[in-house]
């Protein structure tokens, strides 16, 4: 004898169709978003520090040694497993920085994604968060502008870990310390008995006695009929007030001073009326920061010329 088939909506296609609607359920979609997320984030930390590794190793390579190379040499020199180390800790940090970006996207992405399944109108939640995003913008601007400096303290080197610097307070008095951590927000000092957390956005002006500073050299024509031996002192004092006003700008937001910028009106063996000028810089000149401190330094001049003229 042949068993007859099951019938349609036997005992047994209800328990597989009951399992399935629970497995499918709101709540059990949503919590398996977030084990999800979860899981894409821990292995995102892993891949984008094997990543970030892999391209700073590969870049040092190269023959100018790459983004990541150690860019400024110390005071007393630094031996090659110093200087790896210095790179491996920026390296490391960007690494963490990426991460934290990666996971803050993925998380958000998640709650959509959330209230998505749970059918929640996004209406008036999205209109909530607006008003919401718009008050973290205000305060979180702040936050924002001390990540970005973290970051190009790290990829410049400007400073690191183990460098003594001196940093400008709120107050307006300089101090004097050694960096015990860069962080994506905030970098630690060490000054005396105290130490000071200051965030990276409010380090504009940094002078790092550990680093050997680069001397640059520019000559700048001067104007027709400005040349006069009483003005001198005045025109080469212009000029180098221009320049240390223009380090730090939106042009030149790399560019650190470590020394006062010296200038001095000079003749060259043609007759020429020409102002030397010398820069000292945490890192050396790249060629646009050059032609740009050029063009601050000859515009101060035709400055000059036109109050020279205007009194008369």
């Amino acid at each position: 004898m042949f068993s007859a088939a099951p019938p349609e909506g036997s005992l047994g296609d209800v328990s597989t169709r009951t399992v399935v609607d629970l497995l499918l359920t709101r709540p059990v979609v949503a919590i398996a978003v977030v084990i999800a997320t979860w899981l894409v984030t821990r292995i995102a930390r892993g891949v984008l520090r094997r990543v970030v590794r892999r391209v700073a190793d590969r870049s040092v390579l190269q023959p100018d040694g790459g983004l990541w190379r150690v860019r400024v040499r110390r005071v007393f020199g630094e031996s090659a497993d110093l200087a790896e180390k210095r790179r491996r800790q920026r390296v490391d940090a960007i690494s963490r920085m990426a991460a934290h970006m990666f996971s803050l996207i993925a998380w958000l992405t998640a709650l959509i994604v959330v209230l998505h399944v749970m059918k929640v109108d996004l209406v008036p939640v999205l209109t909530s968060a607006g008003f919401i995003g718009a008050g973290l913008a205000i305060g979180g601007q702040h936050a924002v502008k001390d990540f970005i400096a973290g970051v190009g303290v790290l990829v410049e080197d400007r400073f690191g870990v183990g460098d003594r610097i001196v940093v400008e307070s709120a107050t307006g008095k300089e101090i004097e310390g050694v960096v015990q951590h860069v962080g994506a927000f905030s970098t630690r000092i060490t000054a005396g008995e105290s130490t000071l957390h200051m965030s990276n956005g409010s380090l504009g002006q940094v002078r790092n006695l550990s680093q050997m500073p680069a001397t640059a050299s520019l000559h700048v024509p001067m104007p027709a009929d400005l040349a006069a031996e009483d003005t001198d002192v005045a025109t080469a004092d212009a000029v180098a007030f221009a320049l240390s006003q223009a380090a730090g700008d939106r042009r030149l937001t790399g560019l650190v001073l470590v020394d006062d910028v010296k200038a001095a009106v000079r003749t060259a063996h043609d007759g020429e009326q020409l102002v030397d000028v010398e820069v000292r810089t945490a890192q050396p000149l790249t060629g646009a920061q050059a032609n740009r401190l050029h063009l601050v330094a000859a515009d101060a001049l035709w400055r000059v010329k036109d109050a020279a003229d205007a009194a008369r």
